[in-house]
């Protein structure tokens, strides 16, 4: 089942570094991670091992307030 708050690719698929998805995107790393990101979430409720959290404004709420749950 899909969930559009949630990407992972399906195995075998490549990933990435916390420090490649920083310069693909433009931002700045802070804290470098040990495990390489496999997916995205928008749902910090749906944040695992190898999950990357995007915090994101939404209509309701902004996803900068589920920080420190993403972690």
């Amino acid at each position: 089942m899909s969930d559009a708050s949630t990407f992972r690719p399906t195995p075998g698929e490549p990933h990435l570094s916390g420090q490649e998805l920083a310069r693909i995107v433009g931002g700045d790393l802070v804290v470098p991670g040990t495990l390489p990101i496999r997916g995205g979430a928008v749902d910090s409720r749906r944040v695992t091992a190898g999950v990357c959290f995007f915090a994101l404004p939404g209509e309701r709420t902004d996803g900068q307030r589920y920080l420190a749950q993403a972690v």
